[in-house]
């Protein structure tokens, strides 16, 4: 059946023009739905054999030049937790299903209220009061359909993590407490996965990536962490702006983790000061 796979593919697919200037062959997703129902396969069953073949599908074209064809496979074949579905998960799940990050676990037990209208995207006027990990699974699917989604509408505790976060590749910290972002790291470090962490407070917004062994939150936070709930965001809020810096710069780490490409911010803590335009690095 893989041969037969292969040369459906290349006899549907289209040669361009590729980002280098050199030939190359694309698949169109009206194509790849095609396949799909004819071999019936999923979409990103079809869409990792037509990388593997060297084909691309057309809607990743814009990425090759910086990924490569093999780093596109890779985020394919990746799957990411994403915990906590507000101002940062929300802009990172839009970003990694449409990057083309194959599988995504989706965990949140909220519901939209009406002050996350200024920060979370996937939130509009008539969603208040809807649970955002149904919202945010609907949003991913109607984006890219290659994406297998999961979702759990309850909260991460000690009882259910390790259980949660087995079949994952890499763990997006979106929380917005301490406590929860420590117990998360430590189960990162417990199934030997990294954690790409952001926070963000008024102006102000950090970025990490922990892998096992490295340095824990508890350097960023200290030990009290444990027992606080809320950080210096209660008081300061959490301006649109700053909000998808952060959940870009986390976006970025976990392309770069999962591809292969670039080196990721591990053991430093990228600090950005939008109040004042300044971007600093502290070593952890």
């Amino acid at each position: 059946m893989e041969k037969a796979i292969v040369n459906k593919l290349k006899k549907s697919s289209t040669i361009i023009s590729g980002p280098d200037g050199n030939p190359l062959a694309v698949l169109s997703l009206s194509e790849r739905n095609r396949l799909c129902r004819h071999f019936r396969l999923s979409p990103r069953e079809v869409e990792l054999h037509s990388l593997e073949a060297g084909i691309v599908p057309l809607r990743y074209l814009k990425n090759i030049g910086t990924l490569s064809i093999e780093g596109q496979r890779r985020l394919l074949s990746s799957k990411v937790a994403v915990v906590g579905l507000g101002g940062l998960g929300g802009l990172l799940v839009e970003l990694l299903a449409r990057v083309g990050v194959g599988g995504m676990l989706i965990i949140d037990g909220d519901r939209f209220v009406e002050d996350n209208l200024n920060r979370q995207i996937l939130l509009q006027e008539k969603d208040i009061d809807l649970i955002k990990a149904r919202l945010a699974e609907k949003r991913v699917r109607d984006i890219n359909s290659a994406i297998e989604v999961e979702k759990w509408e309850g909260f991460v505790t000690e009882e259910n993590a390790q259980h949660l976060l087995s079949s994952v590749n890499l763990v997006c910290d979106a929380l917005d407490n301490i406590s929860s972002r420590l117990l998360l790291q430590s189960t990162c470090e417990q199934l030997n996965i990294p954690l790409v962490h952001g926070a963000v407070a008024g102006f102000s917004g950090q970025v990490t990536s922990i892998f096992p062994g490295d340095a824990s939150l508890s350097v960023i936070y200290g030990d009290e962490g444990i027992t606080i709930q809320r950080g210096v965001e209660v008081q300061e809020g959490n301006l649109p702006g700053t909000v998808g810096m952060v959940a870009s710069l986390q976006a970025q780490e976990v392309i770069k983790i999962l591809s292969g490409k670039g080196a990721a911010l591990r053991k430093k803590l990228l600090v950005i000061d939008t109040e004042r335009g300044e971007i600093r690095h502290i070593n952890l």
